[in-house]
């Protein structure tokens, strides 16, 4: 572990040391001590009872360590450990969301916001819940891009959430699925946490240009990651009633098959959401996951010593009154 201390608010100090010195310097030039002549002064004198000036010199330098640290403190000294490993309780998970173009349907009547739009909104719901763990986050189309490595900063992550669209990242017209859990899992590859997930959210079917699933499973495996899959739409056909065509069957729009296998085969769970009440209902099931010890690196752990500059502040601050009042009174 390496110390060193620095300042959080520097220019707090900065502008107050100038401040502070013009103001001891015209002290020190201007300001004179009040003298009075009166009858006894010649006795005082032979008694040494004149040297209040010395006190009066004394305080005035402890009235100025005492603004002096003050301004230190206003600057928030902080003691810096840069080399400092510290225990969190959490999982390292990766977040594959599917960014093709099929993620921009409605689902439900009513409600204005696209598959891709509630997908997000709960995606930064868990990722909020999830304090303690380290989340990162994979895109997928076309291709495989990862949009954020997993950090334990959520709200740099939730920023990359917000500011992605589809279209904007990688190629809307295919579903890249297997090359995304590669993708995902090629960042836990250097986890240490005993416990790693990839959550994957897809409403279509791998395309033909993807990678092998098996090879995605059997990658995920070898590094011990579990992955939990979620399949917006239906994994079989059904029957709808429609205004104008009256009964329509509907071809499935997912492969539940294959999301299931993934799931079972890496020791995850499979999830079906028709909706967005759905989705909500899975992320928060997710989230109740059990969680484990891991230490983790961090660039630096921080102590806040403000609190002793306001200490010895009031020491200073007690030791004036109790000498003004008790020892060099009356002088």
């Amino acid at each position: 572990m390496h110390y060193f201390i620095e300042l959080a608010n520097p220019l707090w100090l900065l502008g107050m040391l100038p401040l502070l010195i013009t103001a001891a310097i015209v002290v020190a030039k201007v300001k004179k001590c009040i003298q009075y002549r009166y009858p006894l002064s010649s006795f005082l004198s032979a008694k040494k009872g004149n040297s209040g000036a010395r006190y009066i010199q004394f305080f005035y330098i402890l009235r100025c360590a005492l603004l002096f640290l003050l301004a230190l403190t206003s600057a928030r000294p902080q003691l810096v450990d840069s080399q400092s490993p510290i225990t969190v309780e959490g999982l390292d998970i990766m977040l594959a969301l599917d960014f093709s173009g099929s993620m921009i349907s409605q689902d439900t009547v009513g409600d204005p916001r696209s598959r891709i739009d509630v997908a997000k909104e709960e995606v930064k719901r868990f990722v909020q819940a999830r304090t303690d763990d380290a989340i990162g986050l994979v895109v997928f189309g076309g291709d495989a891009v990862t949009r954020c490595p997993i950090t334990h900063d959520k709200k740099m992550l939730i920023t990359i959430i917000d500011e992605t669209f589809v279209g904007d990242i990688v190629d809307p017209r295919e579903t890249h699925l297997a090359t995304a859990l590669i993708a995902a899992a090629n960042r836990l590859k250097q986890s240490r946490a005993k416990s790693k997930i990839i959550i994957l959210l897809t409403d279509g079917h791998p395309s033909e240009g993807d990678m092998s699933a098996q090879m995605a499973i059997e990658v995920a495996r070898a590094l011990h990651i579990k992955i939990y899959t979620i399949g917006v739409g239906y994994d079989e056909p059904r029957t709808i009633t429609h205004p104008l065509y009256g009964t329509v069957t509907v071809p499935e729009t997912i492969d539940g098959a294959l999301l299931r296998k993934i799931a079972t085969d890496t020791n995850g769970a499979f999830f079906l959401a028709h909706n967005a009440q759905d989705m909500k209902k899975i992320y928060a099931t997710i989230d109740e996951l059990e969680k484990s010890h891991s230490t983790k690196p961090i660039f630096s752990h921080k102590y806040e010593l403000g609190f002793v500059g306001i200490v010895f502040a009031i020491i200073i601050v007690c030791c004036e009154i109790l000498i003004s009042t008790y020892v060099w009174f009356g002088l």
